[in-house]
């Protein structure tokens, strides 16, 4: 596998030597301090171009980055909504085991989302100087104890609904992940909740991956999803994390007009 100093040093190569790419710039978990270091970070990159069209017309100029496996074009999905003329991008796997995430924007578009990120390239200037250089912005905040009932309470709620309740003792596995992950943005409020009510207010709500929340979420998280995905167990009266109160202290908060 390359490293980080070989992969960064072909990026910046690359946009020197390409007179349609102006800046280069890399964002996500790479630039963020507090983030911890493991093989499977991507690198997060950003060209600012003058246009995008040669770069989505010409199919063989991505190869210059290395041995790909496979690759994946998030804005030629009909699901998402996307603008190719002033954004496109790639999601790639390299054979040595490093992936990356590039897209190539336009000056404007670029700008207009800058958020944690290190210039590499500035061959005219416009990227300004990062202002932030951590991930206080994403910090789960202390929700208020409305934020916090309404939470459980949707928690709960779907936890209990029809298509999981179904489909556990029909072992339609599929059918319950589907719903439970997929419809289920309670489990994502609650945890983000949890995190931020048993250690410090630096945890970070960008992503609810198990290494960015603290170790009692992680261990309370893995327990609620190993629990409630298992095929033979309908869990009634589970309660995934110590601290939850079940039922709600108001179980009328969050379920009216349903």
């Amino acid at each position: 596998m390359r490293t980080e100093i070989e992969m960064i040093s072909l990026i910046k190569d690359i946009a020197f030597k390409e007179e349609n790419i102006r800046a280069a710039y890399i964002e996500g978990s790479r630039t963020n301090p507090n983030a911890p270091k493991d093989i499977f970070q991507d690198y997060d990159i950003v060209y600012i171009v003058t246009t995008t069209k040669p770069f989505r017309e010409n199919k063989e100029w991505i190869k210059c980055f290395g041995e790909i496996l496979y690759m994946h074009y998030p804005e030629d999905n009909v699901f998402y909504p996307s603008d190719v003329e002033n954004c496109y991008g790639w999601q790639i796997q390299f054979a040595d085991g490093n992936r990356m995430d590039l897209h190539v924007c336009t000056k404007e578009n670029a700008l207009a989302n800058l958020e944690l990120y290190q210039i590499l390239v500035d061959k005219d200037g416009i990227v300004p100087y990062p202002q932030e250089t951590d991930d206080k912005k994403y910090w789960v905040k202390e929700p208020q104890e409305i934020e916090f009932q309404c939470a459980c309470s949707d928690f709960w709620w779907r936890l209990n609904n029809p298509p999981q309740i179904s489909g556990t003792p029909k072992q339609e596995t599929e059918k319950v992940s589907c719903f439970f992950y997929a419809r289920n943005p309670g489990e994502r409020r609650a945890h983000t909740c949890h995190a931020r009510t048993v250690k410090s207010p630096s945890s970070s709500g960008a992503t609810m991956n198990p290494p960015f929340l603290p170790p009692p979420t992680r261990a309370a998280r893995s327990c609620s999803l190993n629990t409630t995905s298992n095929r033979n167990t309908i869990p009634i009266n589970h309660t995934p994390f110590e601290g939850y109160p079940f039922p709600p202290k108001n179980p009328k908060i969050g379920t009216q007009n349903r």
